[in-house]
């Protein structure tokens, strides 16, 4: 009778951990002083190995903000037919940005979801009513030229299947059942 009561607690307690497990985040700050890249590679984030690239000229980091630079524009600002993508192996949701901009301009930047419309959303919202879940993040010019300062994504938590919870609830009985079982013997 001892086993299976400690069966049927070790099931509860992998149970509760299971359903209170955290989805694990991912915060993209850019510590260097001056840099210019290709391409940035980061493993081991919230949606596995990620890539991040412009579609015109360097990656640019002026005083820890990502921007674009190139020898036709020097302005390392993300201008005018500019983008930066954010590329994940694993879909993640976009959780927070910081952008910087000028004072001046339309305050507005584009942002694509796994190549979807080209949506505005405003440099001081820091986010999103609406989740913004997927693999590719292109963050492209809207009227304001600006940098990337801050981006935290966080991993997209997997719903069970039916079946699944039907095959553990049904496991669960069986250990309630057993324990019954041997009670009465």
């Amino acid at each position: 009778m001892t086993l299976s009561i400690r069966a049927l607690a070790a099931a509860v307690a992998i149970a509760a951990a299971s359903a209170s497990a955290q989805a694990a985040t991912t915060t993209l700050t850019f510590s260097e002083i001056v840099g210019v890249h290709n391409t940035l590679s980061y493993s081991g984030t919230a949606g596995g190995n990620l890539t991040v690239s412009s579609n015109k000229g360097s990656l640019t980091i002026v005083l820890g903000e990502l921007g674009v630079a190139s020898w036709s524009n020097w302005d390392p600002r993300l201008g005018s037919g500019e983008t930066i993508t954010f590329s994940f192996t694993q879909d993640v949701k976009l959780t927070y940005w910081d952008l910087d901009d000028l004072p001046f301009g339309s305050n507005q930047f584009g942002l694509k979801v796994d190549g979807g419309a080209n949506k505005s959303y405003s440099l001081d919202s820091h986010g999103s009513s609406t989740p913004l879940i997927g693999k590719t993040f292109t963050f492209a010019y809207k009227g304001d030229s600006y940098f990337i300062d801050t981006l935290k994504f966080s991993s997209v938590t997997p719903v069970p299947e039916a079946s699944t919870a039907a095959m553990a609830l049904a496991g669960l009985g069986m250990v309630g059942f057993m324990a019954a079982r041997r009670r009465r013997a």
